[in-house]
């Protein structure tokens, strides 16, 4: 079925059978996230996958097949027994769930369903970040402010188009840019319109971002907040 396991029988392995295998192939510490997860948290609104996806150290050398989808993390969370199966926490299957999910309408329903039916605070699926914070590097030089900083290491910026139209403007955006990746920092980029016209897909990327930056070692950054003057 997979390296190092082998199904003893003629008949087409069972559900379960794939994942014990997918586990016993991603070694001990391993865990189902994503759908599969939350097929077994008694999700209803979860979309066909056949694949099956693993959450295993990041030390681990596991790799992915075509019907199981290995991921290594520094975060290895406590996993949770369904049905003698570990399993990762509710909120992080969810989430594994939704940045693998390229359909917008599948993503809401698997979000509603774990705030409305699972009780899963939203604020759980979603840090709130913080505003007015300047960014500099370990040696003190200046990165940027972002208009959004999430603790797991990514910024957000709302840039406009009517911003970009000056040469002035799009030059100051690609230098601040550069110095983003010099630094290691990742960056999700979001035009204002879309905030109000698509707010569902800016939600599902921000999501699917913030989990790529847990994933990845943390930028070496130094985190300032900007003091408001009380008016």
């Amino acid at each position: 079925m997979l390296p190092g396991v082998v199904l003893l029988g003629d008949m087409p392995p069972t559900r379960r059978q794939l994942v014990e295998a997918a586990l016993l192939c991603a070694g001990s510490g391993a865990m189902i996230s994503g759908l599969e997860a939350c097929r077994r948290f008694g999700f209803r609104n979860v979309p066909a996958d056949h694949r099956i996806h693993v959450v295993v150290p990041q030390r681990r050398k596991a790799f992915s097949s075509p019907f199981v989808v290995v991921e290594r993390t520094r975060r290895v969370p406590r996993p949770v027994v369904r049905d003698g199966v570990p399993v990762a926490p509710l909120t992080r299957s969810v989430l594994d769930a939704c940045r693998r999910l390229d359909n917008p309408d599948h993503v809401r329903a698997l979000l509603t369903e774990a705030v409305q039916r699972h009780r899963v605070a939203p604020a759980r699926l979603l840090p709130k970040p913080q505003w007015n914070v300047v960014l500099r590097t370990s040696d003190g030089e200046f990165i940027a402010i972002p208009d959004a900083w999430f603790d797991a290491g990514l910024a957000w910026e709302i840039d406009s188009c009517e911003f970009h139209f000056h040469r002035d403007d799009y030059a100051r955006t690609i230098a601040r840019n550069a110095r983003y990746a010099a630094a290691g920092v990742p960056v999700l980029q979001t035009l204002p319109n879309r905030l109000r016209s698509n707010p569902d897909a800016v939600v599902t990327e921000l999501i699917a971002a913030h989990r790529a930056a847990e994933s990845t070692p943390h930028p070496p950054v130094q985190v300032m907040v900007v003091a408001r003057r009380a008016s």
